[in-house]
This record gives C-alpha cells, structure tokens and sequence, in this order.
C-alpha cells in the first residue's frame, strides 16, 4: 500500500495540472465546472505534489530502505540531516522538486491575480503543462519502486532464484528475514556536507522561478501579446539571486571538499549550471533596454525561451551519464524525454522570433558613447561569453553520440576563448560608469587610457607572468573605479530616495561582480604550489620553509581503520608565518579521497595530504600546499552580489517610484 501511495500522489498531481492547463488555455468563463477547475486546480496538483514529496522525505528520515530511491542513496549510518538531502542526489528527487515549484509558482500566480495580472491565461497554461511534464519526469524516474523490483531484475538477468539474489543481500548486511531492507548503499562522504543540504535546493528552486519568465516568453513569441516583461520581471530577478547564490555555494562545497585547491575546475557540470545564468544575465539587461526604449522586444523575450531550454539541456547533460564529471549521474532513459523537449521547442521560440523579427536601423547615427548602444554590447558580450560556454559543454556530447569518444574539454578552453567576452563587458560596466558625469573628450580619454595601460602591462609582464591577467587588471580598476564614481556622484545629486537607492543596489551588485573576477584573476595568477615530503622518522615535530614567510611542521601522522573498514591515513600539521603560529589541523586521506585543510586569511593556506610510502625502512609523508592570495575578494564579490540584487527586488516590489526617465544623449555628453 505504501509503495502505491507516491505513485497515486504523483498520478494524481499529473491529471489536474493536465486539467487546469486545459482550464486556463480556454477563451471563455461561462462555464461553471472551468472556473471551478481553473481554481481547484492548481490547488489541488500543488497539493499531490507536496505530499509526495513529504512522503520521500519521510522514507528518508525513517530511512525505509524497502524503496528503491531510498536504498541507492542512504544508508543507516548516514546522518539524519544528510538522509534528507540525499533525496535530491538523484534524478527523481530533483525532478519532483523541480515539478512542486512550478506547480507552486502557478498557484501564487492563480490566487494572487491581482499582483500577477500581466500573466496571460495562456502563460498560466504553459506554466501548468511545465508542472505537469516534470511531474512526469518524475513519476517515470520512480521515486515510490521498492527495492524488490531490483531483485526480481536481478534474478531474472543471471537465471537464479530471488531467493538466492536476497542471500547475497543478506551476507552483506543489507536484508533481513521478516524486517526487508535494513540497509543502505549510503551517501557518498563528499556529499555528506552543510553545503550540498543547501546548493541543489537553492539551484532546482531556481530552475522552477525560472520557468515563468519562460511561459510568459513564449506565449509573446507566438501570440504576440502580453506583458511579458512585466511578468517575469521579478522571477527573473529572484531565479538570477538563486543561481547565483547556489553557484557561490557550490564554489565553496568544490574549494573545501573536493581538494581541487580551487573554487572552480570548469568541470563540464559547473559549465552547465553557469550558461543559463549567462543568458538569463542578458535578459535581464535587455529587459531594461525593453522598459526604458521599447528595443529588443523579441531578442530578450527569446533569451527568457533559451534560458529554460538550456537549463533543460544541461540537465539532460547531467541525468543522461553522455560525458563524465566529478557531478554527474549515471546514465537514465528518462533523460532522452529532456533533449526532445529542448529540441522541440528551440525550433518553435526560433521560428516565432524570427518570424516576428522586425529590426529597422535607428534614424539617428550610431553613438557609441550611449547608455543604449552600452546596453546592447553588454548584451552581445554576455552572449559571446555564453556561446563559448555551449560549445565547450556540446563538443564532448558531439564527440560521444558521434564518435563514441569520452572527450573532456580543458579549463583552458574556457578561460582563453572567453577572454575577449571578459574584456568587452568590464570595459562597457567602465564606461557605463562614467556616462553621464564625464563630457563626452573627457570620457573618450579615460576610455582610451585603461586601454592603453591595459597594453602597457601585457606588454611589460607586470605584475605577474600571464599576459592576460596583465591585460585584464587595469580594465577591473577602471570598471570599479566607474562604479564608485557614479555611485558617489549620484548620491551627491539626489539624496536617499527610492530611485537612488534602486540604481545604489544595481551598482553594488555590478561590483559584486568585479570583485568576484579580481578575486578569481588574482588568486589565480599568484597562487603559488609548494610540494613537500617530510620523512615522519626523522622530521616529526621539524619545521620546513615552505616559502613567502611560511613554514609547516608536521606534529604527527596516524593511520588507521575506521567502522566501515576504510584505511584513513591522518596528518597533523601546523601552518606558521613569520615565526608566528597563523593554525594547526588534520589533513585526512580516507582510500583515495583527500580532504584539505585551509587556512584563511588574506592569503589562503591550502594543504592537502597526498599519503604515505615506507621507503628503505623510512616513512615518507608528501604534502601539497598553496598559497592563494586576495581569493577572499570572491567570497566578497557574491556577498555584495547578493545584497545588491536583494535590494533591487525588495524597492521594486515595494510599490515605490524607481525608475526614472533616462537623461537625453546630449545632456550626458
């Protein structure tokens, strides 16, 4: 009985968000039972999906390993809380997620019309029908099969009996007569942290707010009406709030978890999750030039379209085990249902733009030092930045479907071919800065002398031996350096009004995100790796230089087995500078899986443990350490990120006047 209740929830959940799409996609409300349903509806598929999700969480918490999702995925030693966030590592949980926040989405948008009015009964209907298919994608993962089905799969592929399957089951501890399942497969140790209980909810929340800004979107592309900027305008600010958020924390899971010593690999998952962040950035820009002038009214909707679509695309990447990853999941045919839907409906948003594409050339000559034109290529570096990030996660995907090659591609692919998005968009957000409170030979020399130091330092190697991080210095100042000047000279203009605060809050989540890229430029072209082995025989308790001022001794070493029978080799070791002690800790290697140990400070101090080897009766210990300076500026940048578009939200939810008509061109020049 237990087993068919999820399964009837879900089933149920899928019918009335089928039905109340139908409700909604009618043109009339004379009929009683539509608006019953148009009402009813959402609440009552809103309601299905949360008692299945309520009851995977319960087998988790119990654990009830007689469900299948829930044997793969815990076990009894897992920790409660860890248990729970186990039910969104796999396919299934994320999809129910998935489906449970659109279908709360479209239940906010139902029962509150008279804040979401601009949200057309057709967009309603297409949110509706995203419910409804992720609800499917969910059901046909089968959160709810017990874990007998795969015993019967089992017996049936090696020709024994179930009984002889479940004595296998029972040697190893995991079956019971009369109790079933008692034991699980677990959690992997590198997920059994606070930040993955966190990361993937915030992201999937995300992807869910998201599809608003998608429904809306495609319903203007097609009909050609609705205010489908207003409507998505602030689920597209919170989902852009979310992504980012989760990225940061995911950032900061990779950095203390995964010993890469660093906070992003370009590994092909964190690819996937930033390219839609990229192109919903861009909506969000030409969002503005939409409300303010009345452009890109077709480019920016279709960019509300593609976000979902390669939110969707990356999560088949993800779900489908096509390429490999430190992230990804094994290989799932649900997946497949993911890149038809992604395919059909690029081909209808491609068809509806560019059939409704009616671009003229503006009257005036083009004015490079405008607001507008500045506008529009941020946009295009935005785009730029994200096309090189789609092909490096589809030339791997190319390579398997084609070939049958597993082909990973390189960081270096990433940071090389987006180098130029890089600069173009930190030399707008400069310029930008300045317009309005520069005349326009005043603006046109500064602008030419970040470009000329920025020549200047490639040139010379200063400060570091990397050209491009030479190049690229000067132009973060200079976008800085604008961002404080027009904050500064705003505020002296007009006060602590809400209009201010508004273009306050944008300001500070633009340099957000120039601190993240000083943190990540400089942290990474002045990392310094420093390999040391110590031989435990002799040099217990000695401290050796490492360099810059820092030396490690190494207090002691222990190597033992733990409850599951795992060989943890342990380290103690402690970090000084200058003579002065800056912090001691455990580095840990349990089998092949090392944890770091991290000193924070304006220089990082990463240390991972790599084992031991007895060499001619000596025991030698190898260490790797770095020193990552300024890498905190990142952790900065996303907190002011964070606050900046936080307050944009709240003024402009508030009911408050904050925006204002934009200054003419000539006044700013």
């Amino acid at each position: 009985m237990a087993v068919q209740l999820g399964d009837i929830f879900l089933i149920s959940a899928l019918i009335f968000s089928f039905a109340s799409a139908f409700a909604w996609a009618g043109r009339e409300d004379k009929n009683r039972q539509l608006r019953h349903l148009k009402r009813w509806g959402p609440r009552l598929a809103a309601s299905f999906l949360t008692l299945s999700l309520l009851l995977l969480s319960y087998y988790f918490i119990l654990p009830d390993f007689n469900f299948l999702y829930v044997f793969d995925r815990a076990s009894a030693a897992t920790p409660g809380v860890y248990r729970l966030s186990a039910m969104w590592a796999g396919q299934a949980g994320t999809f129910l997620m998935w489906a449970w926040v659109i279908m709360l989405s479209a239940l906010f948008i139902g029962e509150k019309r008279e804040v979401s009015r601009a949200v057309t009964r057709e967009g309603m209907a297409v949110i509706l029908l995203g419910g409804a298919f992720f609800t499917f994608m969910a059901f046909m993962a089968g959160p709810f099969n017990p874990t007998m089905s795969r015993i019967g799969g089992e017996a049936f592929g090696s020709g024994v009996s179930v009984k002889n399957v479940l004595e296998g089951y029972k040697s190893a501890g995991f079956y019971v007569d009369g109790k079933g399942f008692v034991d699980g497969m677990g959690l992997s140790p590198m997920l059994q942290t606070p930040y993955n209980a966190i990361h993937p909810p915030l992201m999937f929340i995300a992807y869910g707010m998201v599809f608003v800004v998608f429904s809306v979107s495609l319903v203007y592309l097609v009909r050609g009406r609705g205010e489908w900027e207003r409507a998505g305008r602030t689920w597209a600010r919170v989902s852009w709030l979310l992504m980012s958020a989760a990225m940061a924390i995911g950032g900061l899971w990779a950095y203390e978890e995964l010993a890469y010593g660093g906070y992003w690999t370009w590994d092909s998952i964190e690819a996937a999750s930033i390219l839609p962040w990229l192109t919903l950035t861009a909506y969000l820009h030409g969002s503005i030039e939409f409300r303010r002038r009345g452009k890109l009214k077709v480019l920016t909707p279709f960019l509300g379209v593609l976000t979902t679509l390669l939110i969707v695309y990356s999560t088949y990447i993800t779900r489908s085990g096509i390429i490999k990853s430190s992230h990804s999941y094994s290989a799932a045919s649900s997946a497949n249902y993911l890149i038809i839907a992604v395919l059909a409906l690029t081909a209808v948003a491609a068809y509806f733009a560019v059939k409704r594409t009616g671009w003229k050339p503006e009257p005036k000559g083009f004015n490079l030092f405008s607001q507008s034109t500045l506008l529009q290529l941020s946009i295009l570096g935005i785009l730029a930045a994200a096309a090189v990030v789609f092909w490096g996660l589809t030339g791997p995907v190319l390579a398997k479907v084609f070939e049958g090659a597993d082909v990973a591609t390189p960081p270096g692919f990433y940071n090389q071919n987006g180098f130029l998005a890089t600069v173009l968009i930190l030399f707008i957000m400069g310029v930008n800065g300045f317009l309005g409170y520069l005349k326009k030979s005043v603006l046109m020399w500064v602008s030419a002398a970040a470009v000329i130091v920025s020549v200047l330092f490639y040139a010379a190697v200063v400060p570091s031996s990397n050209g491009y991080v030479n190049f690229i210095l000067p132009l973060i100042l200079f976008s800085l350096g604008s961002l404080i000047y027009r904050t500064v000279k705003a505020w002296k203009g007009s006060g602590f009004n809400p209009v201010f605060l508004k273009k306050l809050f944008s300001d500070i989540a633009h340099i957000g995100i120039v601190f993240v890229v000083l943190g990540v430029v400089v942290s990474g072209a002045l990392a310094t790796t420093y390999d040391m082995t110590f031989d435990y025989t002799t040099d217990s308790g000695r401290v050796m230089e490492m360099g810059q001022g820092y030396s490690v001794r190494l207090d002691d070493i222990k190597v033992f087995q733990d409850a599951s029978g795992a060989w943890v080799q342990e380290s103690y070791v402690t970090v000084i500078k200058s003579g002065e002690v800056k912090g001691s800790g455990v580095l840990r290697m349990v089998e092949h899986r090392h944890t770091p140990f991290i000193i924070r400070g304006g220089s990082d101090v990463y240390g991972v443990f790599m084992g031991i080897q007895h060499q001619a009766g000596r025991v030698l210990a190898f260490f790797s350490f770095k020193i990552m300076p300024f890498v905190n500026l990142i952790w900065v940048g996303v907190l002011l990120l964070i606050v900046g578009m936080t307050g944009v939200i709240y003024l402009d939810t508030s009911g408050k006047k904050t925006e204002s008509q934009p200054r003419r061109e000539e006044e700013w020049l």
